[in-house]
Parts: structure tokens; sequence; C-alpha cells
């Protein structure tokens, strides 16, 4: 490389290059070849450690990198595909709150999401004390038994479609009858309140009234929006616009992670 160069800035025939500028040239040319094999092997053991890191299952900066984040993928791009929120087995939150203090909402809804819950085969693992100035209580369920997660979606899936059901007076033959009662209780319990929002594990039943004209909407929560709404409890108080804000903060937070990931 070196003699290269310099015979570009002072052309010579090869006849008068001397034997030892030739052999400066190969000696230059060796020390280049071994530090490219020394390299090349460096490389080759580096790519083993990470792949036996990747076998193993440990995932550190130093070895492969790490899965990407929730709504972005590598290289920082925001992913287009919606991902539904998975819940864990032992952590299952329920979540009421109504702008109205209403005692018989209160003794129905109650009743309607114990009953829900247990004939999805879900026990209370803790519960919160209600706050009467309007009125929110929160609980966490868990299963009785083990269940994987996708198994907990799948009966929270039956549960919100009975509700929606619910809301049509209707019912579906396939899901059972005391899933399809207390889902019709939960429903009937709305009627006592104008604004409302309930969160089931991973959906959501927001009842909002404007110009004397009420609304129920049901909705399945994405992975990032739940997480969302796990940081910022307090959206289930503004039940008007409740979705609006849910958006606003996942907005934010896929944003916030696509110029993490593009640094």
């Amino acid at each position: 490389m070196v003699w290269v160069a310099e015979t570009a800035q002072h052309p010579l025939k090869h006849a008068e290059v001397s034997m030892e500028s030739k052999m400066t040239v190969r000696k230059v040319a060796n020390v280049v070849k071994g530090g490219s094999r020394k390299r090349k092997l460096q490389d080759s053991k580096s790519r083993s450690a990470r792949m036996r890191a990747a076998r193993q299952g440990r995932f550190t900066s130093s070895t492969v990198n790490p899965p990407p984040k929730i709504g972005v993928r590598k290289g920082g791009y925001i992913s287009t595909k919606i991902v539904k929120a998975t819940i864990n087995s032992d952590y299952i939150p329920i979540r009421v709150y109504s702008k109205k203090l209403d005692q018989k909402f209160v003794a129905e809804i109650t009743d309607g999401l114990i009953s829900l819950m247990t004939s999805l085969d879900m026990i209370v693992k803790d519960e919160e004390e209600p706050v009467y100035k309007s009125f929110l209580k929160k609980w966490t369920f868990k299963t009785k038994e083990f269940f994987s997660n996708a198994e907990v979606q799948k009966r929270l899936e039956k549960a919100e479609r009975a509700i929606e059901l619910a809301t049509l007076n209707k019912y579906q033959a396939d899901i059972d009858e005391k899933i399809v009662n207390a889902a019709a209780s939960i429903i009937k319990s709305l009627e006592n309140v104008d604004e409302s929002v309930i969160q089931i594990g991973s959906f959501v039943i927001v009842k909002t009234n404007n110009q004397s004209k009420s609304r129920i909407m049901i909705k399945q929560l994405t992975q990032t929006q739940l997480m969302m709404l796990e940081k910022n409890q307090d959206l289930i108080e503004k039940p008007s616009d409740f979705f609006e804000l849910l958006k606003r903060k996942e907005k934010l937070y896929l944003k916030a992670n696509q110029k993490k990931a593009s640094e």
C-alpha cells in the first residue's frame, strides 16, 4: 500500500525500484495481512461469544442487542403492527370509576365484577379501600391455578365478548352462562350513572353522556396502552376524555422510544 502510494506521486519504472524498496513493500504487506487475520479471528471469537450468550438467554450490551422495546422496531422505526395486551396470571387489574356516587351502582358493579372474575376461575389477590368522593375502587385478581398468559388472555377475551353482546341484549351459545349473567349485571349497573370507566384486565368499558345521549364503548387495549394506563391510573377518572388522553400518552411514549433508538 505504501509503495503504491509513493509510485503514484513519483512515477518510476519497475527496473528502477531498488531491492531494498521491494523488501520494505513485502514487509508492510505481511504486517497488514497479519493484522487482517488477527481481526478476523477476533471477530469470529466475538460472534461465537454472542451466539453462546443468545443460546443461554443472556442479553447484555456486551453480548447481543436486547429485544426491541414495545412499539419500536430495531433501527428506531415505530411499528405499525398493533400488539394486543397480555396479562400476567398473577396480576389482573380491575378498576372502577364513576363520576357520580350511586349506592345501587356500587352494589351492582361490585357484585357483577366479582361474579365475572369468579366464573373465569380468578380470585381476589388484593383489594384497596374505595374512594367515595365520587366512586373509585381497585382490585387485583389472580388465577386459582397457574394459567399461561395466553390462557388468561383467552378468558378475558371471552368476558369482553360477553359484555359486548350484553350491550345488545344478546348472548353466545359457547359462552358459559355464569359469564353471560355477570356481563349482563355489569352493563345493567351502568344505567345508574352517566359517566364511568371500568378496566377489566386488558380491556376497558367506558360510558359517557353527551347532550342527553349515553354511549358505551368497549375496547381491547394494546400492550403500550396497558402500560401507559398502569403508569397513569388517574386517567380512569376522566371518562369523557379517556381514550384521547390514553392515545396521547401512547403517542408520546412511542415518540420518545423512537428518538432513543435512533441515537
